[in-house]
């Protein structure tokens, strides 16, 4: 095992460069959803020049190959999403997107090219590896309808034994890694209420039957719900986005709709909530004479991290001096690799991107940059943890 990684250790400007070169590419040209079209023609294209076969078949615009040979030793998946955002980009950097009103601003094409400097690195010593590395380029994580889970579905982890992914963020610095035990990100779910009244003059409103009253209603039952009903403890968000109703000033509204998104860590915690609010709905429109539609559907159920993982995280992060853990704690963002880490013992972590050069960059911003020395470091913890995972396990 030794010799692999001392090897490697001599090729580190070269990887550097192709990083680099990977990402760029990767970043001028940002598609979304499941249409990525050019961004899965790049990918087969340089895992054909590294002479690692690939499938499709585990459903639209996934992309999946093999690192490894051996029988023995476990396999470990990488997940590296692949869609953008509809954001138009203004970092004025010399490759940045061309494809006007969309943009990698959520960093997949840094995510895309360290699975990729990695399964490179890996490739020549693939016969003696202690593990196989699983790459998953998976669509559509930034979309209510998941890649994710539309990959598990398909059976992708059915030869795997451990999945891991990396998420850049603009909130540490380049040459960190930031982690949390346990619960990471939460689940989310959206919620749609769509109240159903009569219209009438709005000078007899006793007429009608008054459907943005009903979705008032509601909404400041929602705060009561938050507040009366939870455990102050428990973290717990739910924001209303949209309430929408009525369309002149003087006629009853007949029509209203509300969008919410609720996130939590418990599914338990999630059920009651959505079960409180379809009630509250229901029992608001019924008391002015109307009706609702009540959807709630789960987008993406909470991150959890494997201890185990972790463990292997921070003694990784010990011996790469390139990339070192910190505890950051969980987040209540939520992402898609959350039907990975209902299947397999997952681990959830985040590279540092940031840089003393500029002002704090968030995540989903049309200035978005990463310090491109992040994509070796991150690619070196990454080529860490897989070897520590496969020590840890023999």
């Amino acid at each position: 095992m030794q010799d692999w990684r001392a090897a490697l250790a001599q090729t580190r400007v070269e990887r550097k460069t192709y990083l680099i070169d990977k990402r760029r590419t990767l970043h001028r040209c940002p598609e979304v959803g499941f249409e990525l079209p050019k961004t899965c023609a790049l990918i087969e294209q340089w895992l054909d020049e590294l002479g690692i076969a690939h499938t499709r078949r585990y459903g639209q615009s996934s992309i999946v190959g093999m690192v490894g040979t051996r029988t023995d030793v476990p396999v470990i998946a990488v997940r590296a999403d692949m869609d953008a955002l509809p954001v138009t980009e203004k970092t004025g950097l010399p490759f940045c997107s061309e494809h006007p009103g969309f943009m990698h601003a959520c960093g997949h094409d840094a995510h895309m090219a360290i699975l990729l400097g990695a399964a490179a690195a890996l490739k020549p010593y693939e016969d003696s590896l202690p593990f196989r590395l699983k790459l998953m380029f998976q669509p559509s994580e930034e979309c209510a309808l998941s890649g994710a889970k539309m990959m598990v579905d398909n059976g992708v982890l059915d030869d795997v034994d451990y999945v891991l992914c990396a998420h850049v963020s603009g909130d540490f610095l380049s040459g960190t890694a930031a982690y949390a035990r346990g619960a990471v990100c939460s689940a989310c779910t959206p919620i749609e209420i769509r109240f159903h009244g009569k219209t009438s003059h709005a000078t007899v409103p006793q007429m009608g039957s008054d459907a943005i009253a009903m979705m008032f209603k509601t909404y400041s039952g929602i705060q009561l719900i938050l507040s009366r009903q939870v455990d102050p403890l428990e973290p717990i968000v739910c924001s209303v986005g949209v309430a929408k109703g009525g369309d002149v000033h003087n006629v009853v509204c007949d029509e209203a709709t509300m969008k919410v998104s609720l996130r939590t860590y418990k599914q338990e915690l999630n059920d009651f909530v959505v079960d409180r609010v379809r009630m509250l709905a229901v029992h608001a429109a019924e008391e002015m004479g109307g009706s609702v539609d009540y959807e709630a559907h789960m987008s993406a159920p909470a991150v959890l991290n494997d201890d185990f993982l972790v463990d292997c995280l921070l003694e990784a992060g010990e011996e790469t001096l390139s990339c070192k853990p910190i505890d950051r704690g969980p987040l209540m963002g939520s992402d898609d690799f959350s039907w990975f880490t209902q299947k397999r013992p997952s681990i959830y972590y985040w590279i540092g991107v940031g840089s003393e050069a500029w002002p704090k960059k968030a995540l989903h911003n049309n200035d978005f940059m990463i310090d491109e020395e992040a994509l070796l470091s991150g690619e070196e913890l990454l080529i860490a943890m897989l070897a520590k995972i496969a020590e840890k396990r023999s």
